[in-house]
């Protein structure tokens, strides 16, 4: 990395958190005027200056991103205990501090954090690939006594206080033993412990990293997730300092009572319990069974077919889930779903009685601008429908919820305003309920809006939801009271896309603009001879030439290969009936009811995040 003036260095370091901050305060902080302030911003990296959005005096990031300036962490350092050094670049933060240690140095309560590693390793000598700012990389030393015989469980102690201090942050993610944090499938983070022994001491050295960004790098960027995708404005800053005090306090109480103090707590995190696996030594694979915890001592019970515990320690060990050995394969969720060919595959509702609600896992919201949609997910991970009812009676909803506990989780996205998401908190009668934000990353989906908070919610999980549905390229469709219509790639980049007056809005302000057209809507033909007909061809031509237009486009943008149209809302069908047929012919054409649902669903299965 090409060499960060300090002052540089400290604005990425006050951008980083993702939040607009105004040049005043920015020059404020950083002792300098504004026109010292342009050309620090100016000795930023490109990616950093490409990041940035300025606008009326107010700067920000387009997303968070993983920067820590030397003022920043000697302010750590007070808060914590710990001496924190800040490098722009290294080989390894662990090596840093071996280096230390090898010169007679007293490492103990030590830490490094570093904007980019050269030579980054993980567990087996793996490379830890980041570009700076992208991942979170830092090491910390500490020094335990010669006789500890619970070091061996160390990197899950660790593991154990970054899923804690990220729920702190709003980040729900999960254990995969013996060092990996990871959200659902997808790997979060990672943890490294080295020791060496000197006199009566061991000295450990804990090198982290977490994804704050999604990683670019090919070899990684489909099996991981970040940070920032789960909590937009992530603070690194504020996660390393409570991370640092999380240890001071968990670390002396392992050295005293061992790993015993924290087995419980870690089994509730640990994902893959009641799960079968393979476990692999050297890449062989040397056993498999069912995860059923770990032992005092952190090593993992695997429970064979006849029932027998065999204990797995650390070292050249890794843990793949069985159905992780074969390809992924999208599977078809059981919902309305109609294909052009005429033919339609569609589930009956279902009601809801005592044994569904028993077996329920969660409950999701959809909060268009006309109505509250509802759904449940039962231990199957199958969507049911739940119901719908305008935002002037809620009764439905209400009654609805009383059939689960107070404390059953509640997730949904909604795009309907404050006012009728209060009414809807109000019918939930004091029931906490998640509203999801549109997202820059999640489930490998990359969101290029340039706002990514201004980007409805509805138009997100729709995409998301997509990618159940087809593995193409995508023209997501949304129909109801405003026309959406987005582009997803095959190598799942959503593009953007338009938004455009429902066929309701549309008759409205024909009805209200115009003399004589305010009446009832006909029926639509390729050449109408009547006004009525005229309205209702007008409509659906806009409305299906939009969708033409931007499969065209997106058709263009790959230079041929498939591209699906995927359908959802009310006014799907009329959509479909209007297509061309040599555009059917050549694209696979679907209507998916409730794709929002489908959505939220997806991201919740993919993150385990409710």
């Amino acid at each position: 990395m090409k060499a960060l003036p300090l002052k540089a260095w400290a604005l990425w370091a006050q951008l980083a958190d993702g939040k607009a901050h105004h040049v005043k305060d920015l020059a404020a902080a950083l002792s300098c005027d504004l026109a010292q302030l342009n050309v620090y911003a100016h000795q930023l990296p490109e990616y950093a200056k490409k990041n940035l959005r300025q606008q009326d005096g107010w700067w920000q990031f387009k997303a968070a991103m993983a920067v820590v300036s030397p003022l920043q962490a000697q302010q750590i350092g007070l808060e914590t205990g710990f001496a924190v050094q800040a490098l722009a670049e290294t080989t390894s933060s662990n090596d840093v501090l071996w280096q230390h240690w090898q010169e007679g140095q007293d490492i103990h309560q030590q830490a490094v954090v570093a904007l980019s590693q050269s030579q980054g390793r993980g567990r087996m000598q793996r490379t830890w690939h980041n570009q700076a700012g992208q991942a979170l990389m830092f090491s910390l030393a500490y020094r335990l006594p010669l006789n500890n015989a619970h070091i061996a469980s160390l990197p899950l102690i660790v593991g154990l206080a970054v899923q804690q201090v990220l729920a702190q942050q709003h980040i729900q993610a999960q254990l995969k033993w013996p060092n990996d944090v990871v959200v659902g499938d997808l790997k979060l983070g990672g943890i490294l412990v080295e020791s060496k022994i000197r006199g009566e001491r061991f000295h450990a050295v804990i090198g982290i990293g977490m994804n704050v960004m999604l990683p670019l790098h090919e070899d990684v960027k489909y099996l991981a997730t970040s940070c920032q995708a789960q909590q937009p404005q992530f603070n690194s800053v504020a996660f390393l300092s409570a991370l640092l005090q999380q240890l001071n306090r968990d670390l002396p109480r392992f050295f005293e009572q061992g790993f015993l103090a924290f087995q419980d707590a870690y089994v509730q995190q640990l994902r893959d319990v009641g799960q079968e696996v393979v476990v692999y030594e050297r890449g062989e694979c040397v056993d498999s069974g069912m995860i059923v915890g770990v032992d005092t001592l952190g090593g993992l019970q695997l429970q064979n077919a006849q029932g027998h515990i065999q204990i797995h320690r650390q070292g050249e060990i890794s843990v793949r889930r069985l159905h992780d050995a074969a390809p992924i394969m999208p599977i078809l969720p059981e919902t309305g779903v109609h294909n052009s060919d005429n033919q339609q595959h569609k589930s009956q509702p279902m009601v809801l009685t005592a044994t569904h609600k028993k077996d329920a896992r969660y409950l999701l919201l959809d909060g268009g601008n006309s109505q509250l949609k509802w759904a449940w997910v039962d231990q199957d991970r199958q969507l049911h429908f739940g119901g719908r009812a305008p935002y002037a009676n809620l009764q439905a909803f209400a009654d609805f919820l009383r059939q689960f506990p107070r404390d059953f989780p509640i997730l949904g996205c909604a795009v309907c305003g404050a006012k009728k998401i209060a009414a809807v908190e109000q019918a939930a009668s004091g029931r906490s309920i998640r509203w999801l934000p549109s997202m820059r990353h999640a489930l490998g989906v990359t969101n290029h809006y340039y706002k990514v908070q201004q980007h409805g919610s509805d138009r997100w999980f729709n995409v998301l939801g997509s990618r159940l549905f087809s593995q193409n390229s995508c023209v997501v469709v949304s129909c109801g009271t405003a026309i959406t219509i987005d582009a997803v790639t095959q190598d799942h980049h959503y593009l953007g896309g338009s938004i455009m007056p429902g066929f309701n809005l549309m008759k409205e302000a024909m009805a209200v603009k115009t003399a004589n057209l305010n009446q009832p809507i006909g029926k639509a033909y390729p050449f109408a001879t009547s006004t009525s007909n005229a309205l209702a061809s007008g409509m659906q031509d806009a409305a299906c030439g939009a969708v033409i237009l931007m499969q065209q486009r997106l058709k263009e943008r790959q230079q041929g290969g498939k591209v699906d149209i995927i359908l959802t809302g009310g006014g799907a069908a009329k959509i479909e009936q209007h297509l061309p047929k040599a555009l059917i012919l050549d694209s696979a054409v679907q209507i998916v009811d409730n794709l929002v649902l489908f959505g939220l669903k997806n991201w919740v299965e993919h993150t385990c995040n409710y």
